[in-house]
């Protein structure tokens, strides 16, 4: 009996020593800064970006913090720690924390129905919409599409764009397609939501609330949604580096409960180091951040989950890791946790590359960690790529103008019509081009931002590309059921 005792203590030892040694806090050095810089200094360089910074605070002591690049292609002005970026959708998680710190004092109940603080809140299905609660908005499972209620904005953009209500109250359009609280879809207006219920609960706008209870609770002097003192922005316009209007301006503020805050890497670095479980000093208590910080909905992508907090749930090399991205219309940002270890990591850069933050946190986790890091290598961004494309579709479009207008200089010259069977071919091609496209321009609004709902470059190459399609259609229609009389007078 003694040895059975023995020989399953042994295989028990066996099997969880190994975590129990991974999950102990890594001695943190700087000789492992430097190591960590020299990492974040070559993916900055060799991807050519124009700027940006980090921050790492572990046990609530920023241990590490640096700039690369510079603020601005014009001025030529170096990025330090203290330059401020848009934040983008790393707002969820503040606004989350304004909505938790709401739940501490009793004021709401996570799971009460969001009618309860704003009566006339509703989806295009009453029903369903009875059933969406502060939960559901937390974790981005109300049952909507994205693309759908985002693109609501454009019901009456002029009166919904700069307000919080009236971008609420245009959601009535937006149909339920889940029901609520069963699956994860990521979603912007939930936390557009969410602030306006911060405003319902409190009688406090939403900026004035989070500055006054959180911004300044915290000590983070150069946090705000003011863009005025921030570094520039850069996106890309037909797969060039174009300097952008900021953030928060091309949204609007109706938008910024999900996405307007301006920060640095040092006051994210304070949030984080008020967000941790085991941190000395919490802006919530730890009973609700180690409830908030649980993984509850799937976000779609195996073994990632929402969480109350506003962050993901995952893990990396062992380890559970909380983090939140941000991708605005000309910055990145990534803020990221590792819970046991008491480790916060903060980065922000001033270019639209979606594809570089997580990866680059990805790796400074693993140098912390002991592991390998892997090398960040974008050969081209996606929003690059649209750019090419909506060049190459802007260059047909124009190209199909010009044969157009040759082909009726040519008919008024020549009244020769073309076969029968080119004549059905071309129709055919030209709807299978021109009137998906078309559809896309009328009916889907897949952001808020730009062009109804799309990159400037990317319309102006849809339009460019379906209204010649469009034209070419209507023409060969016309030649094809005898309109060659119309053009031979």
């Amino acid at each position: 009996m003694v040895k059975r005792g023995l020989i399953i203590a042994i295989i028990l030892l066996t099997f969880y020593l190994p975590n129990a040694v991974s999950a102990q806090a890594p001695t943190l050095d700087q000789q492992l800064f430097d190591r960590v810089d020299e990492y974040v200094a070559r993916q900055f360089r060799q991807n050519a970006l124009t700027g940006g910074s980090y921050a790492i605070v572990h046990q609530g002591t920023i241990v590490a913090a640096k700039g690369f690049g510079v603020a601005d292609d014009h001025t030529q002005a170096p990025v330090g720690p203290e330059t401020i970026y848009s934040t983008a959708s790393v707002t969820k998680a503040f606004t989350a924390a304004a909505i938790l710190r709401l739940y501490e004092q009793g004021l709401i109940d996570l799971d009460a129905p969001v009618q309860r603080y704003i009566p006339w809140f509703s989806y295009r299905d009453p029903n369903a919409s009875a059933k969406v609660t502060i939960r559901h908005l937390l974790t981005h499972s109300a049952g909507v599409d994205r693309f759908a209620a985002d693109g609501s904005i454009f019901q009456n953009e002029r009166q919904n764009r700069n307000s919080l209500e009236n971008g609420v109250r245009a959601l009535r359009t937006v149909d339920v397609v889940a029901e609520p609280g069963t699956q994860g879809a990521y979603c912007n207006t939930c936390y557009n939501t969410l602030g306006l219920l911060i405003e319902k609960v409190t009688g406090v706008d939403y900026e004035q609330y989070l500055q006054e209870t959180l911004f300044q609770a915290l000590g983070l002097e150069r946090t705000s949604f003011d863009p005025a003192n921030a570094a520039s922005e850069y996106n890309w316009l037909f797969g060039q580096k174009h300097k952008s209007a900021p953030n928060n301006q091309v949204f609007g503020e109706s938008q910024n409960p999900e996405g307007g805050i301006y920060s640095t890497v040092l006051d994210l670095s304070k949030f984080l180091a008020a967000m941790q479980e085991q941190g000395q000093q919490t802006y919530l208590s730890r009973e609700t951040l180690a409830m908030a910080h649980k993984g509850e909905v799937n976000t779609g992508s195996e073994g990632v989950f929402y969480t109350l907090s506003g962050f993901e749930e995952r893990t990396l090399y062992g380890q559970r890791l909380l983090y939140k991205s941000g991708d605005g219309i000309g910055s990145s940002a990534m803020i990221v946790m590792l819970p046991e270890q008491q480790i916060g990591i903060s980065i922000l850069v001033g270019d639209s590359v979606p594809e570089f933050a997580e990866p680059l946190a990805e790796g400074i986790v693993a140098i912390l960690l002991g592991q390998t890091p892997q090398e960040v290598q974008i050969s081209i961004t996606f929003w690059k790529l649209v750019g090419y494309i909506a060049l190459g579709f802007t260059i047909v479009g124009l190209i199909l103008l010009a044969l157009l207008l040759r082909s009726l200089f040519s008919l008024r010259n020549s009244p020769k019509l073309a076969p029968t069977w080119w004549l059905i071919c071309r129709s055919l091609l030209c709807a299978i081009v021109g009137l998906p496209l078309a559809y896309l321009m009328i009916a889907v609004r897949p952001t808020q931002i730009a062009f109804y709902g799309y990159p400037y470059d990317l319309a102006i190459g849809l339009l460019a590309l379906s209204v010649p399609s469009l034209l070419w259609l209507i023409y060969s229609l016309l030649l094809l059921f005898g309109g060659k009389r119309l053009f031979a007078r």
